[in-house]
């Protein structure tokens, strides 16, 4: 029988494993729910022990991705959810059983083989081919109906496999699963490693690629309100500022070939109104040499020149006569121009032209330098912004910390005035919830103190009746049986005094006002436990006369020092001198030390 564990406590996981290989179950033994739902994707189990606080995928979320691929696997919920929604969310949601920890390894084995019995529906507990039957419970195996036999662990581990699937045919592999489980099987069946590591690796990895960065990402945006609110207001900024950008670039760009295409226009107006006329067309050298990003060249149109020369060493365009004034990007010989045709006023036509290269170069740069504010004042608003964030959220982050370091006893309320009107409400919340845990804490020493002093009276009279007892004449046995129960009224009057002061030291939550004498409480706590000296026949006292003063609570330091002088009374043997000194190890430090000498 196979079963696959899902618990994520380590201690009840290998306790849970253990107890199941101990009646030859085969049970593989995984953390977390991403690993049980592909588990059981590449293998067969017969059943499912499955937590529900597990880390990741909830319990429930892996009984819902079980059921919801129509997987009838028996399954029992083990947890310490006791409520009653989580226990029928579970039966609801598909579970066969529902088990409560803490509880017995027997209890759960029994529930697991009821819930295979009806799994395979019959309720008879017994296995059973109608010729070989076998007793889960008892691993007892008997062959038509003749006497029993206890089966080994391996022995009934196979037997089991084959009765509970009568008529099948089971492959060595399938039978090695179902008996041995993950890397336990032996050596001749070399089963070293899970047969599901290749494919839960491969699920993993899956996982991570699939965007780790993001959901941690997600996770921190989901948490911390300050990064969220950055981080909105940050892309918020980028956003405009790319669609700003861009807009800045593109009307930018186009403005500079406007101003470019009336340089085009100036130069045939001027042309026109000097009635100038354009040179006829040369080959100097030193034309080559020129500003290329500043020529323009102006050429009849129409006119060819006779001159194997190119453009650039003063030679004109190959253009045609039947252009039609106006601006035109035109392609002559692998390079774009940009030709502006114009008729005189003497019925001349001539072309002004530009190379469209230079004309870009020209307007690119002109454009990101327009834009160029925009990347350097960017960055510079993103980290105002991160800034004025972080010092808005500081006074939250001053009244945490101001909560954080706050005594035990310090339930006053929080200083609210100084914190933004979104945040006030959270802080009188926190007032009225410090105000009814001050009032909880009021009543639990109310309550100890009132039943310390309700039940004094009734030890004070079980106390004087015991010594007026003990007076009278009674038996050997009555007497010891009277002595042992005046210690139990000691120690019950021992009780109610820690009681008291413990009551007492809750109440005072202020700081000492003043120094306490170290001196004064030891005299204080030896005038109340002398009886106890006294009766032991202890010799007990103050030795020197030096004094230190402490800044301390009066009622914890004498809790502290009757304490100890309680524990060398009550374990010192009779007779003995018991003395309390007071020593000085540098200002404003002291030490108490004690001296035991033995009675002459």
């Amino acid at each position: 029988m196979r079963v696959l564990l899902v618990e994520d406590d380590p201690m009840i996981g290998e306790a849970i494993q253990g107890a199941l290989k101990d009646v030859s179950y085969a049970a593989d033994w995984v953390k977390d729910g991403q690993t049980a739902l592909a588990t059981l994707g590449c293998q067969h189990y017969d059943l499912v022990l499955l937590d529900l606080g597990l880390p990741g995928k909830d319990g429930l979320e892996v009984l819902a991705s079980i059921r919801g691929k129509d997987n009838p696997i028996p399954l029992i919920i083990i947890t310490a959810r006791d409520g009653l929604d989580d226990r029928l969310r579970g039966l609801d949601g598909g579970a066969d059983d529902y088990v409560l920890k803490p509880f017995q390894m027997a209890e759960l084995l029994a529930r697991m083989r009821a819930v295979l019995r009806r799994k395979g529906g019959t309720a008879v507990p017994v296995l059973s081919n109608g010729v070989v039957s076998l007793d889960p419970a008892t691993k007892e195996a008997s062959v038509n109906g003749g006497p029993s036999a206890q089966l080994s662990n391996r022995e009934f581990s196979l037997l089991q496999a084959l009765l509970v699937r009568p008529g099948a045919i089971l492959s060595r592999s399938e039978l090695e699963d179902r008996i041995y489980g993950w890397g336990r099987g032996r050596k001749q069946c070399r089963r070293v490693s899970d047969p599901c590591a290749a494919a839960q690796a491969r699920e993993r990895d899956h996982q991570e690629r699939k965007g780790s960065r993001m959901d941690g990402l997600k996770r921190r945006l989901n948490e911390s309100v300050r990064i969220k609110l950055s981080f909105t207001l940050s892309l918020a900024i980028l956003v405009v500022a790319i669609v700003a950008g861009v807009f800045s670039f593109l009307s930018a760009f186009d403005e500079a070939h406007e101003l470019q295409d009336d340089v085009l226009r100036q130069v045939a107006q001027l042309m026109d109104r000097q009635r100038l006329s354009p040179a006829s067309p040369t080959t100097d050298a030193r034309l080559k040499d020129g500003d290329e990003e500043s020529r323009v060249i102006v050429q009849r149109l129409g006119e060819a020149s006779s001159l194997l020369a190119g453009v650039d060493t003063g030679g004109t365009l190959p253009l045609p006569a039947t252009l039609v004034d106006g601006l035109h990007t035109l392609d002559v010989d692998g390079e774009t121009f940009r030709v502006l045709v114009k008729t005189t006023t003497a019925g001349e036509r001539i072309a002004v032209a530009q190379e469209s290269g230079f004309r870009n170069e020209i307007a690119r740069d002109g454009a990101l330098r327009t834009v160029m504010p925009f990347l350097v004042l960017v960055p510079v608003l993103l980290l105002i912004v991160a800034d004025l964030v972080r010092k808005m959220f500081r006074p939250i982050a001053a009244l945490s910390q101001e909560i954080d370091q706050r005594a035990e006893q310090e339930l006053h309320p929080v200083e609210d005035r100084h914190l933004p009107v979104e945040v006030r409400p959270f802080a009188v919340a926190i007032n009225r919830l410090l105000a009814r845990v001050g009032q909880s804490m009021e009543s639990q020493r109310r309550f100890v103190a009132d039943a310390a002093h309700e039940l004094r009276s009734p030890l004070t009279a079980l106390s004087l009746q015991a010594e007026r007892l003990a007076e009278a004449e009674m038996s050997g046995l009555a007497r010891g049986r009277l002595t042992v129960l005046r210690q139990g009224i000691e120690r019950g009057r021992s009780l109610l005094d820690q009681l008291l002061t413990l009551a007492s030291a809750q109440s005072a939550a202020d700081s000492p006002k003043s120094p306490v004498s170290v001196q004064r409480i030891y005299r204080r706590v030896l005038e109340d436990l002398m009886p106890l000296a006294e009766a032991k026949h202890i010799d007990i006292g103050v030795e020197g006369m030096e004094d230190a003063e402490v800044w301390v609570s009066e009622l914890d330091m004498i809790a502290v020092v009757k304490n100890l002088v309680d524990n060398a009374i009550r374990y010192t043997a009779e007779g003995v001198s018991i003395f309390r000194c007071v020593c000085r190890t540098g200002r404003p430090r002291c030490a108490s030390g004690t001296t035991d000498r033995a009675s002459r």
